[in-house]
């Protein structure tokens, strides 16, 4: 059994979405040969905390909480605040405007990194790891992998759960930080022995940009795990259509497509529609459901603990997905949650790798501005719903973390050996 250091800022009990990728790695790899060391932050205040964001890993893990200067996120961030989110836009007065245009890759992440890279260089020696990987987002952790990489001689890989310097979010940023973390993202890439990606899509534009390191780019897709599968509700005739999010909207992940849809139907159909976000929506979509008089429609809560999440997804209706506006290289670690429950998806997202996989599932899928579109598939589905048509999918076997973790396991197999 080879020993594998496992860096990434968040793990459950957090209930941020990013914790769920290691978390299932690190369950599975033992069964390959890779027994993991997780390095990542303090666990979140005794409020916060899901006692269910993931099953029992194995007794040989182990779990070192001791990020450096890490400071725990406000609630907002990881959905427990239901508050609504807003854009990102440049601070004002001279001062602020100034330091958000000097504002350097990583931010604090890139002063605490060679701290946060001597503590895992150090677990590194004393459990004899083999490999360092290292999961982002957030950056800093790929950072942190490089230096420990470095300073132990040990190979590295990193890993990208969404695109960095391709990611639609830095268009938020000033030109400068930009133009640094693109020069960062690139330093740090050439100095890893594989770098992977959770989506199809991804890999090919990484290739693209970075033609001479496209060797080592690999796709590993996140999965789910098969034993968190809750019981799915019988199919309801009576009563509205249940639409579901599992998660926040934020970005370019906007309800404002459904909201103008549900506008166009009569009153009578509008009334037999309820939609439920799990999680924070955009201020402006509020407004515009207030607007387009839909907001009696709306419900929006903060994040619960997964369970209880998978429990509501499969006594829906429907598990609506939004894509992130135009973007097309996201797979949304939500979309193995829906697969999981076997629910049928409705999904908003463009011609893409996501809608091509709710389309494979036996989901339907209109473009997030084709409100015509988006009003025949709610009528689509307020009729299967009277019919009693509530088709529900097993799982399939290769969207499970178990084949993530092997994909991993081997890829590791090569570059160590």
């Amino acid at each position: 059994m080879r020993r594998l250091v496992m860096i990434c800022r968040h793990f459950p009990p957090s209930h941020a979405v990013g914790g769920k990728r290691p978390h299932r790695l690190a369950r599975y790899l033992p069964a390959s040969g890779w027994c993991p060391t997780v390095y990542t932050s303090p666990p979140p205040p005794a409020s916060r905390p899901d006692p269910t964001a993931g099953l029992p890993l194995p007794a040989e893990v182990e779990v070192h909480r001791d990020w450096p200067l890490a400071s725990i996120s406000p609630a907002a961030s990881d959905g427990t605040e239901a508050s609504p989110s807003g854009p990102r836009s440049a601070p004002r007065g001279l001062g602020r405007r100034l330091a958000f245009q000097l504002e350097p890759p990583l931010g604090r992440g890139l002063w605490r990194g060679p701290r946060t890279a001597q503590a895992v260089a150090a677990l590194a020696r004393a459990c004899g790891a083999s490999a360092l990987w290292a999961s982002s987002g957030p950056a800093e952790c790929l950072w942190v992998g490089a230096l420990a990489s470095r300073w132990t001689g040990l190979p590295l890989l990193l890993d990208l759960r969404d695109p960095w310097s391709l990611n639609f979010l830095q268009q938020d940023k000033a030109p400068l930080t930009r133009w640094f973390d693109a020069a960062l993202e690139a330093r740090l890439f050439a100095a890893a022995a594989a770098i992977t990606f959770t989506s199809e899509a991804t890999t090919a534009a990484y290739r693209r940009r970075y033609p001479t390191l496209a060797a080592r780019m690999v796709t590993i897709e996140s999965g789910f795990e098969p034993a968190a599968r809750p019981p799915v509700a019988p199919t309801r005739r009576h009563g509205p259509l249940d639409l579901v999010h599992f998660g926040s909207c934020y970005g370019e992940r906007r309800l404002d497509g459904l909201l103008r849809a549900l506008a166009r139907l009569t009153s009578e159909e509008r009334a037999a529609i309820s939609v439920e976000v799990m999680g924070r929506v955009a201020a402006a979509d509020l407004r515009l459901a207030a607007a387009l008089g839909v907001a009696d429609r709306l419900r929006v809560a903060p994040a619960i603990p997964y369970a209880e999440g998978l429990a509501r997804l499969a006594a829906a209706d429907r598990l609506l997905l939004l894509g992130y506006g135009d973007e097309t290289l996201y797979l949304p670690a939500k979309l193995y949650d829906y697969l999981l429950v076997g629910v049928p998806i409705l999904a908003l997202a463009p011609p893409s790798e996501l809608a091509a996989r709710v389309v494979a599932a036996g989901g339907e899928v209109a473009a997030p501005g084709d409100i015509e579109a988006i009003v025949d598939l709610l009528r689509v589905a307020l009729a299967k719903k009277r019919a009693g048509d509530r088709p529900i999918r097993e799982p399939s076997p290769r969207d499970s973390a178990e084949v993530g973790a092997a994909a991993l396991a081997a890829l590791l197999d090569r570059v160590v050996g």
